[in-house]
């Protein structure tokens, strides 16, 4: 996942790598943070993550999937960040997260799009500006994730 600065705004004038304040995952501002730093907070709020290679979205670990079902030990993400500083952070989705959501626009005009059609949702949930487009993050009972799933014709 990609850090962005805090002058990328939306069309609304609201910065787009923040959402409510409870929502939010504050960084330290006497410091620069680090992908370790994010990562045991992300930990410490209940979302899972896993270190990726720098500059890719390609896993950094040989298996990732035991933290689709448990988060990682402090010990494990001080590990990974420890054997490469360089790696960037992932957060995993679903259940193991809290149910963690994430509509990916991978193109910022159809970010836009949906920005004008759900204005008041686009106002009040985490977004994040990527290199491509925007991440909306929200949260889903599992029995919502459930029906997604059958909609969209994917497996559990």
């Amino acid at each position: 996942m990609s850090q962005t600065k805090s002058a990328n705004r939306n069309r609304n004038g609201r910065p787009t790598d923040c959402g409510p304040a409870r929502n939010r995952i504050k960084a330290d501002p006497d410091r620069r943070q680090t992908s370790l730093d994010w990562a045991l907070r992300y930990r410490e709020k209940g979302i899972s993550c896993i270190p990726i290679r720098p500059r890719e979205k390609q896993p950094a670990i040989e298996k990732w999937n035991p933290f689709q079902a448990d988060l990682p030990t402090e010990h494990d993400i001080r590990g990974w960040y420890e054997a490469d500083s360089e790696c960037g952070v992932a957060l995993v989705m679903g259940e193991v997260s809290g149910g963690l959501a994430c509509r990916d626009f991978d193109e910022e005009e159809a970010y836009h799009v949906w920005e004008a059609a759900h204005t008041d949702l686009a106002n009040s949930l985490p977004t994040v500006q990527t290199g491509r487009g925007y991440h909306v993050y929200f949260l889903l009972t599992a029995e919502a994730e459930a029906k997604l799933r059958a909609a969209l014709g994917k497996a559990n």
